[in-house]
C-alpha cells in the first residue's frame, strides 16, 4: 500500500520500518547516464541537449532523429543490427588529431 504523507515544499514523506523517505511529489525531467537507443554513455551538455529534443545522445540524433524526425516523432527507432553497426563506426574514428611533419 502506498502510505505516502503529504510535506511542504513539494515533498512527500513514507515510514518504512525505522526509517524515513522523504522525495519530492513529482520527479524531476531526468537525463539517463547513457543513451536510450545506443546504450552508449552521454558524455556532455550537448547529449544533454540532445536527449531534451529527442531522448537520444547528440550521435544518434544527428544519425537518425534528424533525418528521419517525422518517423522518429512516432516512435520509430533503429533495429539492434544498425545500431551496432554505428556503435563500432563510431568506435573506430580517431579519439584525437595530430599533424605529421
Amino acid at each position: 500500500m502506498d502510505n505516502w504523507k503529504a510535506l511542504p515544499n513539494d515533498r512527500k514523506l513514507k515510514k518504512v520500518k525505522n526509517y524515513s523517505v522523504i522525495v519530492p511529489s513529482e520527479l524531476p525531467n531526468v537525463v539517463p547516464l547513457d543513451c536510450p537507443v545506443c546504450i552508449q554513455l552521454m558524455r556532455d551538455h550537448d547529449d544533454v541537449l540532445s536527449y531534451g529534443r529527442n531522448e537520444c545522445c547528440g550521435d544518434c540524433e544527428i544519425t537518425w532523429a534528424i533525418p528521419r524526425n517525422k518517423d522518429w516523432r512516432c516512435g520509430w527507432r533503429p533495429d539492434p543490427k544498425t545500431i551496432t553497426s554505428e556503435i563500432n563506426k563510431r568506435n573506430n574514428y580517431p579519439s584525437f588529431i595530430y599533424q605529421v611533419k
